[in-house]
Order: C-alpha cells, then sequence, then structure tokens
C-alpha cells in the first residue's frame, strides 16, 4: 500500500529544497494522528511510514539545494 501510495504522486516539478516532501510528511502525520486509535496499523505502519519516507527525501533535497548553491 505504501508504494502504491507513494508512485501515486506521479511525475511533478519541485522547486528548490524538499518544501513539497516536508508538507506531504506533514499531511501524513495528521493523517495518522487522526486515525491512531481507530486504525492504529494503517497510522503507525503506513501513514507514519509515508511520513518518514517524504522526510528523508526533504533532507536529501536541502542538502542536494545548498550544494547547488555552493557550486554557482
Amino acid at each position: 500500500m505504501t508504494v502504491a501510495r507513494y508512485n501515486a504522486r506521479g511525475a511533478h516539478f519541485r522547486g528548490e529544497g524538499g518544501a513539497q516532501e516536508r508538507g506531504l510528511a506533514n499531511t501524513y502525520r495528521r493523517w495518522a494522528a487522526a486515525l491512531e486509535l481507530s486504525h492504529p496499523f494503517v497510522a503507525t505502519t503506513v501513514l507514519t511510514s509515508m511520513a518518514e519516507t517524504y522526510e528523508s527525501e526533504a533532507k536529501g533535497h536541502d542538502t542536494e539545494a545548498q550544494i547547488a548553491r555552493r557550486v554557482r
């Protein structure tokens, strides 16, 4: 399910840094918090995992942006 949801984002255009991914991570964290009591497996295994994936990507994109700024 996580792979399908991740791939559902499709092709996208991005700005500099990981702001888009941080926004997605926040969305998934809010969804996980909302479902924590009623659907704990979905909240922890699926939604929190997606949030962590996007947070990791955001850090990577931030690093790439910093490197690109130094090279300019």
